[in-house]
């Protein structure tokens, strides 16, 4: 066997591994941290976390945990069903005790619709409808 690999194994090993991996438990590493951690991708969704847990079996429980979480994540309904309306949003910034000076205007322009549904040109066109005589710049602070 040669020490160099031939364009058609390194093909054929791209094939075979693929970067998506399933989650898998890694060990803690000596020095570095008493805890398990959780590594790969499930449902397309990635993990790299510890687990803050130095016992294998409490990992474990945890990584099933997140698998579970993960699939529940993939089955759920699309955004636009479970999301948060810009009303919504809105009533939770100013409770938080942000400023109002701008709000009113883009709850009137937007009310109801889904935060997903909200885009750049959505923005840009609530921007030119609520400030149509003013300057790019000022409907940027503004909006």
């Amino acid at each position: 066997m040669t020490a160099f690999r031939t364009y058609a194994s390194v093909a054929r090993s791209c094939l075979t591994t693929s970067p998506l991996r399933r989650l898998v438990l890694v060990p803690p590493k000596a020095g570095r941290s008493p805890y398990w951690r959780v590594r790969g991708t499930e449902y397309g969704i990635g993990f790299d976390r510890s687990t803050q847990v130095a016992d294998k079996s409490s990992a474990a429980k945890l990584l099933k945990q997140w698998r579970d979480e993960a699939k529940r994540q993939h089955l759920a309904p699309p955004d636009e069903t479970r999301g948060l309306s810009f009303a919504a949003a809105a009533v939770s910034y100013l409770r938080a005790g942000r400023s109002k000076l701008f709000v009113k205007p883009l709850v009137i322009h937007f009310g109801e619709t889904p935060l997903a549904k909200i885009g750049q040109a959505e923005i840009d066109a609530a921007a030119a409808a609520i400030l149509p005589n003013a300057l790019p710049q000022t409907r940027n602070r503004s909006v």
